[in-house]
C-alpha cells in the first residue's frame, strides 16, 4: 500500500510500508521487547496517578486551568489537522502545495 507524503521542500512523495513485516513480531526478541515496554508503560502511568495529588498541589488550581487550556488547544489543533487531511483526501482538489 502507497502512502502519500510530502518532503520538506514541498514536493509530493510516496511511502510504501509492508504491514506484514511492521506489525508482526518474529522473534521471542520481539516478545520480549513488546511485553517490558507495555510493563514500563503501565509502570508509568501508574506513577502518575499515584503522584497526582501532589501535582495537583504543586500546580495549584491556576496552573491546572493553564494546563487545561492549553491541552484543549493542543486538541483543538488536532482535530482541525485531521479533518483538513480528511477534505484533502477526499477533494484533492483543495490541496495546494508549495
Amino acid at each position: 500500500m502507497w502512502y502519500p507524503s510530502y518532503a520538506f521542500d514541498g514536493r509530493p512523495r510516496c511511502y510504501q510500508f509492508n504491514h506484514r513485516i511492521w506489525l508482526k513480531p518474529h522473534s521471542p526478541v520481539d516478545y520480549l521487547a513488546i511485553t517490558i515496554t507495555v510493563i514500563v508503560f503501565a509502570f508509568c502511568c501508574w506513577v502518575l496517578f499515584r503522584s497526582a495529588p501532589l501535582i495537583v498541589r504543586f500546580l495549584g488550581q491556576t496552573g491546572i486551568n493553564v494546563i487545561t487550556r492549553i491541552m484543549g488547544l493542543i486538541l483543538g489543533a488536532l482535530g482541525i489537522e485531521f479533518i483538513a487531511g480528511g477534505l484533502g483526501a477526499l477533494f484533492p482538489g483543495l490541496v495546494i502545495v508549495g
